[in-house]
């Protein structure tokens, strides 16, 4: 009699051709799934739904020359200064009329050009309107024409934070008309 205990190994035997595998059972390379094993879980009766582990649609590029072309709209206000408009009108009915038209223009702009990603686009435009006025007023200054940010440079920040909401504001009313238009 044999009082040695039976040692068993483990041997795998590939399966024969008439025999199926399971993708559970089937071997992978270095993690990767079996490339009859799906690459990601369905969830029935939830289609559409994003599945754990998905990547997320990559967004539109913005288009950086449209944005400070937008921004350069700001101008407007020192050009109109300096004709007799600004004689015609005062300083609040100037004001409301330079704002009116740059929100259309900008508006019109993200409207006809059919840009992705409205909201981002008038923002930065609307930050890069505030570093055109900040940089012409510091660029005029030394003639006398500019407000005086040289002498008080943290009053830049409400100028640039007044000009991105601005920018904001108009992005969110493209988007909403943007989203009337589908």
């Amino acid at each position: 009699m044999n009082t040695q205990p039976e040692r068993h190994t483990h041997r795998t035997t590939p399966p024969t051709p008439h025999q199926a595998t399971s993708a559970d059972a089937a071997p992978t390379h270095f993690g990767q799934p079996h490339q009859g094993a799906p690459s990601t879980p369905t969830y029935p009766g939830r289609p559409g739904a994003p599945q754990p582990g998905a990547q997320a649609p990559a967004r539109a590029p913005l288009s950086w020359a449209l944005i400070i072309g937008l921004g350069a709209l700001t101008l407007l206000w020192p050009l109109t200064a300096a004709t007799p408009i600004a004689d015609q009108f005062g300083g609040p009915e100037r004001a409301i009329a330079v704002r009116s038209v740059i929100a259309i223009a900008w508006i019109l702009v993200v409207l006809l050009a059919r840009v992705a990603r409205p909201l981002a686009t008038l923002t930065l435009a609307g930050l890069a309107a505030g570093v055109i006025t900040v940089g012409v007023d510091v660029l005029l200054a030394p003639a006398g024409l500019g407000s005086g940010l040289t002498a008080l440079p943290f009053a830049a920040i409400p100028i640039l934070a007044t000009q991105t909401l601005f920018g904001a504001v108009t992005g969110l009313i493209a988007l909403g008309l943007q989203k009337l238009q589908r």
